[in-house]
């Protein structure tokens, strides 16, 4: 008997689900304390803290972020 593949039941999809709601959540605590902040700010906020020091290439590599979208995280966190 051959089952029945399910995307919704897939580990892939039920993990995704679950890290943009803890995303949204994150946010919306941000929010309901006064924080201007996305989650990816407050990531690489959090990287600067334990890392003090580091450079924007170690930066990058360790958020998974090619230079030119690192370059863009620091630029909109400077805005804010």
């Amino acid at each position: 008997m051959v089952q029945q593949y399910s995307l919704e039941d897939s580990l892939g999809h039920i993990l995704g689900r679950t890290v943009r709601s803890l995303g949204a959540r994150l946010h919306r605590n941000f929010a309901n304390a006064g924080y201007d902040l996305t989650c990816e700010q407050w990531g690489l906020l959090r990287r600067l803290d334990r890392n003090n020091g580091v450079n924007q290439q170690e930066l990058a590599v360790t958020s998974c972020k090619d230079k030119t979208s690192m370059v863009r995280l620091i630029d909109g966190l400077e805005k804010r």
